[in-house]
């Protein structure tokens, strides 16, 4: 395989420090937009779509790195010919490693970000939808639900790796219920689906068997997201109704406690845990009829709530604090952990066709 090339002279960048803590600003002429990002150590890695210029045949995809102060490290340019977004995903040893869909067989196929030149083209598969939730043992998970289709199982995609290299890559299929929340605690994968008066609660092993089981009485609406999942401790999640959030304690007895974290004044959308950023504190995000937001909670503690109030500004409903940024109709595209008790979110700039986005704003803040 061909090793990634470095050139920073791929965009314009600027780095500023604020009251909020660092502002980056990304910049190219035909056009660039985040696709995914994910923390390795104690950098951020984001990859962008630069959009082709009119005499090329394809966009670049390109991988920024920087650190929790806006510090760009390294630019590389991906030089297959990728088809689709790649996604993230990261080993036990905290390597980045990359799944994308190359032409011209237009199968999906896993890629480290370093060190190309050592392996072989990998035999592709059929792409899968998920997303990456963690590491058991030697082995990188990832979990994918369908949400248009209520008979398709969930699967749980397991690589395992051995001196560096893949040995195995297996797709597993779940047994029912569908739609399932995952949180990986342990050697064990546990999930967590939503009725009508109840919550299920399963803890699985890698092949996806069920070790243990309990349904718990909990009339919870709104979308449900997992701080915690634990048979033999207490468990967490935070949910929505209307416009309100709230956090939820579930003790190892089943028995349930709910707390409002806050209130907004139009209903809520939808609600992603985004990642744990220390040993007790999580990030989310949101959408709501007029905007989007983030907010962390500690424990049961709502710690900073951001929330939309214009097209290029922020506000902390705990602190007053104010997050102006500098271009208008920017979206919220990624949020991932930087440091411990730090995080790192990407927006790029709302354009009409055939307008392309020709920024990407990625601000640092520390608890």
């Amino acid at each position: 395989m061909e090793e990634l090339l470095s050139n920073k002279a791929v965009l314009k960048y600027e780095t500023h420090s604020t009251e909020y803590g660092f502002l980056t600003i990304l910049q190219n002429q035909n056009g660039v937009v985040p696709i995914d990002n994910i923390n390795i150590g104690n950098n951020t890695i984001i990859s962008l779509k630069i959009y082709k210029e009119s005499n090329t045949i394809k966009d670049k995809v390109i991988y920024v790195i920087l650190d929790s102060n806006g510090t760009i490290f390294d630019i590389l340019e991906d030089k297959e010919r990728i088809l689709g977004h790649p996604k993230f995903f990261k080993t036990v040893d905290d390597e980045p490693w990359v799944l994308i869909t190359i032409l011209p067989n237009e199968k999906e196929i896993p890629l480290p970000l370093f060190n190309r030149d050592r392996l072989e083209v990998p035999k592709g598969k059929r792409e899968f939808v998920g997303k990456f939730i963690g590491n058991i043992n030697n082995m990188a998970l990832l979990y994918s639900k369908d949400w248009f289709d209520n008979e398709r199982p969930d699967k749980l995609r397991t690589i395992t790796f051995k001196d560096g290299v893949i040995k195995s890559d297996k797709n597993v299929k779940i047994q029912p219920p569908i739609g399932n929340k995952v949180y990986v605690n342990g050697d064990n994968i546990h999930l967590l689906k939503k009725e009508r008066d109840h919550v299920i609660h399963r803890m699985l092993d890698t092949k996806g068997e069920v070790l243990q089981e309990r349904k718990i009485s909990c009339e919870i609406q709104g979308i449900t997201e997992v701080c915690n999942l634990d048979f033999n401790n207490n468990s967490y999640f935070v949910f929505y109704k209307g416009n309100q959030m709230f956090h939820c304690t579930i003790s190892k007895d089943g028995e349930v406690e709910v707390k409002e974290l806050f209130a907004i004044d139009f209903d809520f959308y939808n609600l992603e845990v985004e990642e744990k950023i220390s040993h007790n504190t999580l990030l989310f995000r949101f959408t709501f009829e007029k905007g989007n937001g983030w907010f962390v909670v500690r424990g049961d503690n709502l710690i900073q709530c951001f929330i939309s109030n214009k097209s290029n500004s922020y506000i902390d409903r705990v602190s007053n604090q104010r997050i102006d940024l500098p271009y208008e109709n920017l979206i919220l595209r990624g949020i991932n952990k930087s440091v411990e008790n730090g995080y790192c979110i990407n927006f790029y700039r709302q354009t009409e066709y055939p307008l392309k986005s020709d920024v990407t704003v990625i601000i640092n803040i520390k608890l």
